[in-house]
């Protein structure tokens, strides 16, 4: 899974991808821990979400 970084107004993240299918389903699942500076972005088609 691609892992990039990503600021949002004045705050930095550290994020991991969920392109496909798969690791969307799979998500953050089995993550006891995430740091408050990081997090899991999901691409999703336009289509997908109705626009």
């Amino acid at each position: 899974m691609k892992e990039t970084k990503i600021k949002v107004g004045n705050r930095k993240y550290n994020v991991k991808i969920a392109e496909t299918e798969e690791q969307q389903e799979k998500g953050l699942q089995n993550v006891e821990n995430l740091p408050y500076n990081e997090g899991m972005l999901f691409l999703v088609d336009d289509e997908d979400i109705g626009i």
